[in-house]
């Protein structure tokens, strides 16, 4: 049927996006499929706050082997 995962929550505050990624496609609702995974995307920007840096702040670097 449809690959589609609903995340359904009455008193939840986040944007909902209805997405199939075999598909590669994603919209704000079921019946309204964008032909790509943009609107997925351009909610991640809009909603996500970008990160707070310090500029003048010294370097700060994680490495990892895994």
């Amino acid at each position: 049927m449809f690959n589609f995962f609903f995340f359904v929550c009455l008193q939840c505050d986040f944007q909902v996006i209805y997405a199939s990624g075999i598909k590669g496609q994603a919209g704000l609702t079921p019946e309204n499929l964008a032909e790509d995974l943009g609107p997925l995307f351009e909610s991640i920007i809009r909603c996500i706050p970008g990160p707070r840096i310090d500029k003048d702040g010294a370097l700060q670097m994680l490495v990892s082997s895994y």
